[in-house]
């Protein structure tokens, strides 16, 4: 057995004038001790494009926690299976 993490993560930067660098950056980045590479990969891009562009620096925090709260209750992974999981006020397709 792997006793190792995984490390999964997106990142969206966006022009920012009022930043010195001309940019501002959001990162998301996802751990698991699951090697479910494909999973995590459309999840890391699901929540990127559905979040940063929509959520307020101020509901990112509470965003992310309750999508936490949403995967926590998915079920285990299982391979060669399709599932459909909600996220968010979606459903993803995996």
């Amino acid at each position: 057995m792997n006793n190792g993490l995984f490390g999964y993560a997106c990142f969206k930067q966006k022009k920012d004038l009022t930043n010195p660098r001309g940019f501002s950056q959001k990162s998301l980045v996802i751990v698991s001790h699951l090697p479910c590479v494909y999973i995590f990969e459309k999840l890391c891009e699901f929540i990127v494009f559905k979040t940063f562009m929509t959520v307020s620096d101020e509901d990112f925090p509470k965003t992310i926690l309750n999508i936490c709260k949403q995967i926590s209750i998915w079920p285990d992974p299982t391979p060669k299976a399709v599932y459909t999981l909600p996220i968010m006020q979606y459903e993803m397709q995996i």
